[in-house]
């Protein structure tokens, strides 16, 4: 065996949960052992602090059994470990969907979808304001051939559940899951980050359909053509949500 196979078995032996599947590997030697669980123990430790509800929520027996089952499934494909954990929430519902013992927790998927555009917006770069004086001064046409440019901290998403509510609660003393479950309604959340802290609200939906269709990279005038958003786009701007615009081949204008 060469260093590059036995490197190759070394690794698949410490993301192995059974022992077994590194055969080649001394995976019965106990400073082996020691390797293995100091490498999920640090990926365990990734999970609970981008997902610190999820894990008050369930509790961290419970969280441990479940982000060894997302280790098993989604071991890291970089060594960036900032950006590790980006499907927990699917695991969250195939959970939810095959264990009787979460079925008072159907939210459990999307609190942590919600988490994690959470983490994404906490490390987003910083966004330019653009002068916006230089709008009234294009033409019509002119003005449906750009696009609006939303900051790199704003993340959209629906929600079937007030999760926001659980999160909010999170923030200041702990989790209170109790009543959680309302009328069957949809809620529009953006996340977005202001002077370091970031913020879940809920919003209309005429301005989350305005920042999920620039989001796409959707023209103006397409978007006029479908919505009336004069007041939605002045608000999004005061936000700090939309924060420029493009022309149509990606330029500033």
């Amino acid at each position: 065996m060469d260093l590059a196979q036995w490197r190759t078995q070394f690794i698949a032996g410490i993301q192995a949960v059974k022992q077994d599947l590194a055969p080649d590997v001394p995976s019965q030697q106990p400073r082996f052992a020691v390797y293995r669980n100091n490498y999920q123990q640090a990926l365990l430790n990734v999970l609970a602090a981008t997902y610190p509800c999820c894990n008050k929520v369930v509790g961290e027996t419970c969280f441990s059994f479940i982000g060894r089952r997302y280790i098993a499934n989604y071991p890291p494909i970089s060594a960036n470990l900032n950006q590790y954990g980006a499907a927990f929430d699917r695991v969250m519902a195939e959970l939810t969907a095959e264990q009787e013992a979460f079925a008072a927790l159907p939210y459990l998927e999307e609190l942590a979808r919600l988490e994690w555009y959470v983490y994404q917006s906490y490390y987003a770069g910083e966004a330019c304001s653009q002068d916006w004086q230089i709008l009234p001064q294009l033409t019509q046409k002119e003005q449906h051939q750009i696009r609006l440019v939303v900051a790199a901290d704003v993340y959209l998403m629906q929600s079937r559940y007030p999760i926001q509510r659980i999160w909010q609660r999170h923030q200041q003393s702990g989790v209170d899951s109790t009543a959680i479950i309302d009328d069957e309604v949809s809620y529009p959340l953006v996340i977005y980050r202001v002077n370091g802290n970031i913020i879940v609200k809920q919003i209309d939906m005429a301005t989350w359909q305005l920042l999920h269709l620039a989001q796409r990279q959707s023209l103006l005038g397409d978007i006029c053509a479908q919505h009336s958003i004069a007041s939605q786009i002045t608000a999004a701007i005061e936000n700090g949500w939309i924060v420029g615009i493009e022309s149509s081949g990606g330029c500033d204008v």
